[in-house]
């Protein structure tokens, strides 16, 4: 039972609801373990798990041209997905998962890349901008044997290498990126171990 929320300063807001955007975890740091049943903690516990995502936003000064689809055909307003070649694709996807169960950086992980301004133009800036980014899958949370402060400008840029060869010449679109890694998606959000699915849905 709850009848409100207590601040940091110590003053007290009366509610008959509270709402949270916050993941499960840290919604019981907030309110202390000991006032969720063993049941709960039991299964929130069991359900923890490392993100393994990685963003990487970018701000481009023009539309990249597809080597598959060089004609305007609308392909910039659905999620592109770039893959391994398909004759070898489920190998390469099932190294890249063992890669990073191991720590390591796969070579070619699975990209879903989105452009956002051909939806709504209105979030693109003054000089006209577009806003569009990489979304990553698998990456370690945490990198065996190196870190990611070493290894995210250079897996960054590898990134867009990738996609230079299904879209030759976005790297040089590029004006200005972002990139979220796991940890840094835990620290910009506060979304615990960077896992943008707060649980594991296995």
């Amino acid at each position: 039972m709850f009848a409100g929320v207590v601040l940091r300063d110590g003053s007290r807001v009366d509610a008959r609801c509270v709402l949270v955007n916050a993941d499960p975890f840290r919604l019981r740091e907030l309110a202390g373990s000991e006032h969720f049943s063993d049941d709960f903690n039991t299964f929130l516990d069991s359900r923890k798990k490392d993100g393994t995502t990685m963003k990487v936003n970018l701000a481009l000064k023009g539309l990249p041209r597809f080597r598959c689809l060089p004609e305007e055909r609308g392909q910039h307003r659905t999620t592109t997905h770039l893959l391994p070649d398909e004759r070898g694709v489920v190998a390469a996807l099932t190294q890249g998962f063992e890669d990073v169960q191991a720590g390591r950086l796969p070579d070619f992980p699975t990209i879903e890349w989105y452009f956002h301004t051909t939806n709504d133009p209105s979030v693109q800036d003054k000089a006209g901008h577009h806003s569009s980014a990489l979304f990553v899958q698998w990456v370690p949370y945490q990198l065996a044997g190196t870190s990611w402060e070493a290894e995210e400008e250079r897996y960054t840029q590898h990134l867009l290498d990738i996609v230079d060869t299904f879209a030759p010449g976005t790297s040089d679109l590029v004006v200005d990126r972002m990139t979220l890694t796991p940890p840094k998606i835990e620290s910009y959000f506060g979304i615990s171990r960077g896992h943008i699915h707060h649980i594991d849905n296995a």
